[in-house]
């Protein structure tokens, strides 16, 4: 595994992703979860410099990665609490019926406990 110290790029990942997420830029978000994958997420640190929402989708984003990686979170993450009105992930929830009713039935624990919706395979590799 990388290191994690000195400004940690698993940081700056992790930012960059909820970045990419906040505002739809889909392969750039998908870029930053495979540069993530090389890293344990317990290691990474609350990313500096967020606005609150890109602090709720980074906090659930990494969780979201550890439960697939069945790793550990840091414990930031759990003081990061959720959004208060419901937020897709994928914008075209918000014109397709079935996909929003979708999102919201299937998407994951750690989005759906912040009320952010996503598919159950959002930003997966097949």
């Amino acid at each position: 595994m990388p290191s994690t110290t000195c400004g940690s790029a698993a940081t700056e990942w992790l930012a960059k992703l909820s970045r990419a997420i906040v505002t739809g830029d889909a392969i750039e978000a998908r870029a930053c979860v495979l540069e993530l994958a090389s890293w344990s997420p317990a290691d990474v640190a609350q990313p500096p410099g967020l606005s609150g929402l890109e602090l709720v989708v980074a906090a659930a984003m990494l969780e979201l990665l550890a439960e697939r990686a069945h790793q550990s979170t840091p414990p930031w993450t759990a003081a990061v609490g959720g959004w208060p009105e419901p937020v897709f992930l994928v914008e075209s929830a918000l014109r397709f019926p079935n996909l929003r009713r979708m999102c919201e039935t299937e998407s994951p624990a750690p989005l759906k406990r912040r009320n952010l919706f996503a598919p159950a395979n959002y930003l997966t590799w097949a």
